[in-house]
């Protein structure tokens, strides 16, 4: 109802009083608070201070030009609303409160949780019974009570013995973040009482005062004579008592009845495993207990009552708790109830990596306040055989993986390495959650994968946190192979091109290269490629060094110091602007497979020169070309040569020369185009100093 004019005496006494504003404790608005909602606010205000109170939502003046608040109301009001709340205290004393918020209505049609959201858009209100379910969809995240805390979507109840009736606020979103809904829980006891209590002709006040009700009637306390009592009676409920009655026309035989007052008892509070809070009578199995109603009135009886919250909430306060005895009412206690489910805060992990994407060891911790268990669970290691398909949804799937079993640990003692696996990738996932007496927390999750094995190369991709994966490729060979470095022993999948910085990069890992769709490796003026006790495996790659002006473009494409490279299947041109060679093997191994070499130069070159060196050709074609060239030179070492057509261009040139090595060439067509003069009866494809051992079957030697 509107309130058009203030009562001129409250005016004049909060003048008088305005000094001792100060000691006025603010008004308690349970809803609608500061913030922006998609839905329309009940408004909620403790009135248990007595008085009278006054809203508009306009800012103008309640206590002149607002509405009465009597009861919990929907505010019909969206955008940016300026709640102004005034409270007319008994004594006359006036205060105002503000609260400033702005609706945006939304019914998250065709949204998931949609019908939850119906529930309570039209009226901000939902009704809750205790000992039922309450549903907030797995796609939303809560937090009750104006806490700080948003969870996860769950079922939520409230155990069956609750007595307690409260305004429970309540704020939804989507679990990916967006819009926020605010609403009211009402909160009722579970009716299942007993609904018997007796009338009788006397009624008891503050436990040890008589009133006798019925004036027609004789009484007598215990063994007293019958009288008819003027006046109340004062009594020591210390011990029990038995009050007696009877028509006042006495006659013998006449019926009697009577109704007996135990000794007072005690309340015992009792905190259940489940967080309630339940009190029982003490001593007499004659006492049953009730709390008021919305109607103000005590009508279940019951042997225990018990108080309780929502997980995520909050309670405390007194609960009046009506006492009867056989039904007759005694007498009323106050009892206190603090009771604290609010999530102790979720485990901290703390690791040595950020990321998902681990190429190394993974040192994981997880702590939590030492006030609180710890417990966690670890998935077993999930090895990923095709990582080629290791994207978004892939990851997203094994993220749904199961953990298995929690276990309990110190609240700051679990410390854990996780190791890679040389076979592939392995995927792992950890959960965990701290535990008071009470509650516990959201479960915290971090799942990773360690993967020291596969990697990802795309000239094309972003670069944008590369790390080697799948899903973000690299797309730079240097930082590529320096990440390689630190692992043992990879496959690198090579998509387009890659193309060298004009430095050596030094190899320290096992490396295979695959051809991931029109992989080639673009050697510049001073690129090289150094492996060092490592091995460089290239599989069906394709190999390219353009001519250069500068003549000190003498690097060799790729140096073995005690390491080992094998091409396969691989398509090699490399054209140097002076000299030049493509393989310099120092004490490392050459396996040359199914290739096709190309190499090119001014005054020298050769496919490969080697020192100490294991090398073996089979099923290859190349050729050289400078004014002196060679296909292979060993100095001391092992050649095997099957099956292979090598090529030499030159003015002076031998297919290969071996100083102190050991060779045997097998089924190899040799073929020089040299000078005329150079193919005089005493020149060989193959020369071999005295200090070499050369085993030659079945090759066929031409010379142009």
């Amino acid at each position: 109802m509107k309130r058009s004019v203030k009562k001129l005496v409250s005016v004049l006494i909060f003048l008088m009083t305005a000094g001792l504003s100060n000691l006025i404790a603010e008004i308690n608005v349970i809803n609608p608070v500061k913030g922006v909602w998609a839905n329309k606010q009940m408004l909620v205000i403790d009135t248990s201070e007595g008085g009278e109170f006054y809203y508009s939502v306009d800012g103008s003046n309640p206590a002149n030009f607002g509405f009465f608040y009597d009861r919990p109301v929907l505010l019909d009001v969206e955008g940016d609303v300026n709640l102004k709340i005034s409270h007319v205290r008994p004594d006359g004393r006036d205060e105002t409160v503000e609260v400033r918020y702005s609706v945006n209505t939304d019914r998250a049609e065709n949204k998931p949780y949609s019908d939850f959201i119906s529930t309570f858009y039209d009226t901000g209100l939902v009704n809750y019974t205790s000992g039922t379910v309450f549903s907030i969809p797995a796609e939303m995240n809560f937090k009750m009570n104006n806490s700080t805390e948003f969870m996860h979507g769950i079922d939520l109840s409230i155990s069956e013995k609750n007595v307690l009736s409260r305004y429970v606020p309540c704020v939804v979103r989507p679990a990916e973040g967006g819009k926020s809904w605010r609403f009211i829980i009402k909160t009722f006891p579970h009716v299942a009482g007993l609904n018997n209590t007796r009338k009788v002709p006397i009624k008891i006040e503050d436990w040890e005062t008589v009133v006798f009700t019925d004036k027609n009637l004789l009484y007598k306390i215990d063994d007293e004579y019958w009288s008819m009592p003027l006046e109340n009676r004062h009594i020591d409920r210390s011990r029990p008592h038995i009050v007696s009655w009877q028509n006042v026309d006495f006659q013998k035989g006449s019926a009697i009845d009577f109704c007996i007052l135990p000794a007072k008892p005690k309340i015992k509070t009792m905190l259940e495993r489940d967080g309630t809070t339940s009190f029982v009578v003490e001593g007499d199995s004659s006492y049953t207990m009730s709390v008021k109603g919305d109607n103000n009135r005590y009508s279940e009886l019951y042997s225990q009552l018990g108080a309780d919250v929502f997980y995520g909430d909050n309670a405390e306060g007194l609960l009046k708790v009506g006492l009867f005895s056989s039904s007759v009412y005694q007498g009323e206690i106050s009892v206190s109830y603090n009771i604290d489910k609010r999530a102790p805060e979720v485990p901290k992990i703390s690791s040595d990596f950020e990321g998902f994407y681990s190429r190394r060891n993974v040192r994981l911790g997880v702590e939590t306040d030492s006030k609180n268990k710890l417990f966690i669970a670890v998935s077993r290691p999930l090895l990923i055989k095709d990582v080629t398909k290791l994207n978004d949804e892939v990851i997203n799937a094994l993220k749904q993986t199961s953990v298995g079993n929690f276990k309990e640990y110190k609240p700051n003692g679990y410390q854990n390495e996780f190791l890679p696996n040389d076979a592939g990738a392995l995927f792992y996932k950890i959960q965990a959650y701290s535990q008071n007496e009470i509650t516990k927390s959201q479960t915290v999750e971090y799942s990773f994968i360690i993967d020291s094995y596969n990697y990802f190369f795309d000239s094309e991709s972003s670069g944008k946190n590369a790390d080697g994966s799948a899903a973000h490729p690299y797309n730079n060979i240097k930082e590529c192979l320096e990440d390689i470095n630190s692992c043992t022993s990879v496959k690198l999948r090579l998509k387009g091109n890659a193309e060298f910085p004009p430095e050596a990069i030094r190899l320290v890992s096992d490396c295979e290269i695959l051809n991931d769709g029109n992989a080639t490796l673009i050697f510049n003026e001073g690129s090289s490629i150094q492996i060092d006790k490592s091995t460089l495996s290239l599989n069906n790659i394709r190999i390219q060094k353009e001519k250069v002006l500068s003549e000190n473009d003498l690097i060799p494409l790729f140096s073995l110091n005690n390491g080992t490279l094998e091409l396969k299947n691989c398509e090699l041109s490399a054209d140097f602007a002076k000299n030049g060679t493509v393989i310099d093997a120092s004490s490392g191994v050459v396996k040359v497979f199914d290739s096709i070499a190309s190499v090119n130069a001014v005054t020298y070159s050769s496919f490969i020169s080697s020192m100490n060196s294991y090398l073996i050709l089979r099923d290859s074609v190349i050729n050289t070309s400078a004014d002196t060239s060679v296909v292979i030179s060993a100095t001391k070492g092992n050649v095997d040569s099957i099956s292979n057509q090598f090529k030499v261009s030159a003015k002076t040139g031998r297919i290969a020369e071996l100083f102190g090595a050991k060779g045997d060439f097998e089924k190899n067509v040799f073929k020089c185009d040299l000078p005329q003069n150079q193919n005089s009866d005493g020149f060989v494809m193959v020369f071999a100093n005295k200090d070499s051992v050369l085993k030659e079957l079945d090759n066929s030697d031409y010379a142009d």
